[in-house]
């Protein structure tokens, strides 16, 4: 996390105190900026390094007219001339941020180190932070390292987090998951969010400890608690998927909702599958659709193709082929395969656009080499007539096999009829026998048909009406009519035979 502090210091030596600095700072602490002044001026012209930072501290923290960063910067520079570690910082943070000075980096860089090098944790974090971003020097890693470990070591909640960031990903230092968990682990039970989360995904993954979904919970439930919207969205997903505790949907509702309210993009997205499933809320596609589009605002590509289906079929928004198109285009254009596909589907039959096979080859195309697997047949089918691009069925062969083997059972029947009736590859009754049977064993009728026609026709297997009306059977039952006159046919056949 790219953080730093600029806060203005204003404290004095813990266990020092005397006449008139104590009553100023209490004064100042009471909005008596007025009493403050009357106080810490006289000390601080006297020569005083508590009361002169602590006057500069007056100055640079008083809102409008009062502030004065001019004052500020010479009270705290008399400080720091004196070698007062405190004043160095501060000093520092004004250059830094260009409060009544110009803002010089390298002033700022040399400030801090002053103060680091008398031990000031601040100063240290500040000086590793310069290193890291190249601020007044070269980036230097080692160096960044070195000052992040000497804070560290001195209790610094964001020198301890990134350091712990430094092991995890191998910056300026060997990489070490193991030890990586442990200054995260010290940032984390010191309350800061960012550690709890890191460490929490930690546990999640196994890394640097050993993996454990409770303590990966435990972990994102404390930084959720304290508003946290990565740990409240990781949180929700582990009560989704039952991951640390029993499936609870309501708790991940609960959430997503805190996430999704802070604009976190995924969990507006769940929240709104949620909505629609009906899962520990009750169905509601208006308010999923809501969310959904609050995720799409968002560039949540899978939220945008959710509303482009939903404004296809009319459910939660109005039924709007064009604005389905829109959200399927956003989606698409976001790198989202199904949107893709869908999208190859709209042009490809003129829904909510003008009829486009070239269009549509296009889409299904990008959704394909994706791995796609219905816009892998869908373009086979596109390439096999013709349509939209010249007609090459050696390439329809090979997006029907990715398809195909993939499971998807159009695909399995399309490869097996270009077996059967050699179109782009060699005539071959067995592979087409196969594909077949794959398709038909996942329910596609037309496989099934066509596998009741190899086995009625004796095509490179032995002829079997058994087979054959088993198969045409299963394709007549899901309104195959055809199949349905083949298998009277066979069942007259073997009446009459018998």
């Amino acid at each position: 996390m790219k953080k730093i502090l600029f806060l203005l210091c204003f404290f004095g030596l813990a266990g020092v105190s005397h006449a008139g600095f104590d009553e100023g700072v209490a004064a100042y602490e009471k909005g008596d900026s007025e009493t403050a002044l009357k106080e810490l001026v006289p000390l601080a012209e006297q020569g005083d390094v508590l009361a002169q930072n602590s006057l500069a501290g007056v100055y640079a923290n008083e809102r409008g007219a009062a502030r004065d960063y001019k004052q500020a910067e010479e009270w705290y520079r008399k400080a720091a001339d004196q070698g007062y570690a405190i004043a160095q910082y501060n000093l520092g943070l004004m250059y830094a941020n260009g409060w009544g000075v110009p803002r010089d980096d390298k002033q700022a860089l040399g400030w801090y180190r002053k103060a680091a090098e008398q031990g000031l944790a601040s100063a240290q974090y500040s000086l590793a932070w310069m290193y890291e971003y190249r601020r007044g020097t070269l980036r230097d890693d080692r160096q960044a390292v070195e000052w992040y470990r000497k804070a560290a070591q001195q209790g610094d909640v964001l020198a301890q987090y990134n350091l712990a960031s430094r092991y995890e990903k191998g910056r300026g230092i060997l990489q070490d998951s193991a030890l990586a968990a442990q200054w995260y682990r010290k940032a984390a039970e010191q309350g800061y969010v960012w550690a709890q989360h890191r460490l929490g995904s930690m546990y999640e993954r196994g890394e640097g400890v050993a993996r454990n979904d409770s303590s990966a919970l435990a972990w994102y439930l404390k930084a959720a608690e304290k508003g946290f919207s990565f740990a409240q969205y990781d949180a929700g997903l582990m009560y989704a998927e039952g991951r640390g505790a029993w499936v609870d949907y309501k708790q991940a509702a609960a959430w997503y909702q805190k996430a999704a309210e802070q604009g976190h993009g995924l969990a507006q997205y769940n929240l709104g599958t949620l909505y629609e499933q009906g899962r520990g809320l009750a169905q509601n596609d208006a308010q999923a659709a809501e969310w959904y589009q609050k995720a799409a605002q968002r560039g949540e590509a899978a939220a945008s193709l959710n509303l482009g289906l939903m404004s296809m079929n009319g459910r939660g928004v109005a039924q709007d082929d064009r604005q389905a198109v829109q959200w399927f285009r956003q989606a698409a254009e976001l790198g989202n395969a199904l949107a893709q596909y869908n999208l190859g589907i709209m042009y490809a039959n003129g829904r909510g656009v003008a009829q486009d096979d070239a269009q549509a080859v296009e889409w299904y195309r990008k959704a394909a080499q994706l791995g796609q697997a219905a816009a892998q047949n869908n373009l086979g089918l596109m390439l096999a007539k013709g349509r939209g691009a010249a007609r090459n069925e050696a390439q329809a062969i090979t997006w029907y096999r990715k398809a195909a083997e993939q499971g998807h059972a159009a695909a399995q029947n399309n490869l097996g009829v270009m077996y059967e009736e050699g179109r782009g590859i060699s005539q071959d009754y067995a592979q087409a026998l196969s594909w077949y049977r794959k398709a038909a064993e996942q329910g596609n009728v037309m496989a099934q048909h066509n596998l009741a026609e190899i086995y009625a026709n004796g095509r490179d297997v032995p002829q079997d009406d058994q087979q054959a009306a088993e198969w045409y059977r299963k394709a007549a039952e899901q309104g195959d009519e055809l199949a349905r006159q083949s298998l009277m046919k066979i069942t007259e056949k073997r009446t009459i035979s018998r």
